[in-house]
């Protein structure tokens, strides 16, 4: 048991005994370890400092010692015994400060680039356990040599099936959506084209970047796909031929190019006009000066900060605006919510009438009524069913506007003709009510439980409500109304 003493105001205040020591799982115990091990490192780091170790080739530029992790410490040093002498004397030394000690038994050293006779000797003096390379580290090989894309490949893949994983199992389709922003799966068959989904939100899409555009770097500069001469882009004119014809290879950079003696004539008059652009360039090329990329932007004006929107906008094929986009992707708007309505007005929801031609042998009756074939348009609302949970949601609050016909549904709620509280009801009542109709449906046709009428709307209600209810605790003025608004359409319901 440890005695602790507390200082107030500078004071020492008494004394009192722990009832006991932190246990794992304790909150404080990331924190605490945290502190000490940023002690060692410290350490470590100042023995190379003083020469204490040497540091491992490749590593002294960076000032590169070691990696910390939770379990693990790895330690990067020169091969020598001076070296492996001076990082214990730095754990012995931390030992004595925090009581920590490090079990050279359980550790482990791997060598490489040293004569058998110095890795004799180490091991003869030192208790380590010998290990060889390559070895795999946090899915990684640990290597003396750069690695390759055949190194990486075995933890993309790892990854790869971990994200597909989480995807179908345990996220919803607006966390799916959030986890695409930044990964790029290779599915299956896909509900809507790859084109589309990455196009932005005002044209239809969910305005995902794809990799090829996000990965764009202006680092180098590249003779045949940069844009470095009034000609733009060489490889788009020339193809694969232009290689060849000028003699200059597909990866070269304009600074490899500029410093050969380049003197050829050609019959071709675009290839003589590059040979003059690579002649102008070479006059004007000041070579002791690094190259500065410029990002073409709105309006065709060109800066030296890379934006990733303009960027992405100047290299993709702008679409015409998606005529209902207002209506789906609105601020205070739910996720799941929204990529529901999506998929259902790009009427890629697998509704009975979809089913049917991809095969033709399936069930395609509606799970809510006798309809022989279920579409987008009978399932919200022409159904009985749906029209009923419709029309007690929303029949008051559209009044004589009211209507459960699909496309006037969507023109409806693209140009509402109410003010902007009533008009994000109405939005958001309508997508939250497309998915729980979706989900109740899923749920009949796999055999489960159905939910009653009266309580999908007093989810439907409570849902709103709590909406409702958030916008207006964060500070959204416009919204301090809604509660009132949606009490009073719901009294007669």
């Amino acid at each position: 048991m440890y005695i602790l003493g507390i200082l107030h105001n500078g004071e020492l205040a008494g004394y009192f005994g722990s009832a006991r020591e932190l246990r794992q799982g304790c909150s404080l115990s990331p924190y605490l370890f945290v502190i000490c091990m940023n002690v060692l490192s410290k350490k470590i780091d100042k023995a190379a400092s003083e020469r204490k170790i040497s540091y491992y080739p490749g590593c002294k530029d960076m000032e590169l010692t070691h990696l910390c992790f939770a379990d693990d410490l790895l330690v990067f040093v020169k091969g020598d015994k001076q070296s492996i002498v001076g990082t214990l004397e730095v754990f012995n030394s931390f030992a004595t400060q925090s009581g920590l000690h490090i079990s050279i038994e359980k550790s482990t050293v791997y060598m490489a680039g040293i004569e058998d006779d110095l890795r004799a000797e180490i091991l003869r003096e030192f208790p380590f356990e010998i290990g060889n390379l390559p070895v795999r580290y946090l899915g990684l090989p640990l290597l003396t040599r750069k690695m390759s894309k055949i190194d990486y490949t075995p933890l993309v893949e790892k990854i790869r099936s971990q994200i597909q994983s989480w995807s179908a199992k345990h996220l919803s389709f607006g966390g799916r959506l959030q986890l695409l922003r930044s990964v790029e799966l290779n599915g299956k068959k896909a509900k809507v084209s790859w084109s589309i989904v990455c196009s932005p939100k005002q044209e239809g899409g969910l305005g995902i970047k794809p990799l090829e555009m996000v990965n764009k770097n202006g680092r180098r500069v590249s003779f045949w796909h940069d844009n470095w001469s009034q000609l733009g882009c060489l490889f788009d004119k020339l193809g694969q031929r232009g290689i060849i014809d000028l003699g200059i290879q597909g990866n070269s950079t304009l600074g490899t190019v500029l410093d050969r003696d380049r003197r050829r004539n050609h019959r071709n008059q675009l290839l003589s006009q590059i040979e003059e652009e690579i002649r102008r360039v070479r006059r004007e090329r000041v070579v002791d000066m690094d190259d500065i990329p410029l990002w073409k932007g709105k309006s065709n004006t060109y800066k030296t900060k890379f934006n990733a929107k303009e960027t992405g906008d100047q290299i993709r094929q702008s679409n015409s605006t998606w005529d209902p986009y207002p209506g789906i992707w609105f601020s205070g708007a739910t996720p799941k919510y929204s990529f529901m309505a999506w998929l259902a007005v790009n009427n890629r929801l697998t509704t009975g009438s979809l089913m049917q031609r991809w095969k033709g042998d399936i069930d395609t009756s509606c799970s809510f009524c006798d309809e022989t074939v279920e579409s987008r348009e009978h399932l919200f609302f022409a159904c009985p069913y749906t029209k009923e949970i419709w029309e007690a949601l929303v029949g008051n609050l559209m009044g004589a506007n009211f209507t459960s016909n699909w496309l006037e549904l969507i023109t409806c709620i693209t140009q509402p003709p109410y003010n902007a509280v009533v008009s994000f009801i109405l939005r958001y009542i309508f997508q939250a009510t497309v998915h729980t109709i979706w989900c109740e449906r899923n749920r009949r046709r796999h055999g489960e439980n159905r939910t009653p009428k009266e309580l999908i709307l007093k989810r439907l209600d409570i849902t709103m409500r709590n909406r409702l209810s958030t916008l207006k605790r964060n500070g959204v003025r416009r919204f301090e109304d809604g509660l009132c608004i949606w009490f009073a359409t719901r009294r007669n319901s």
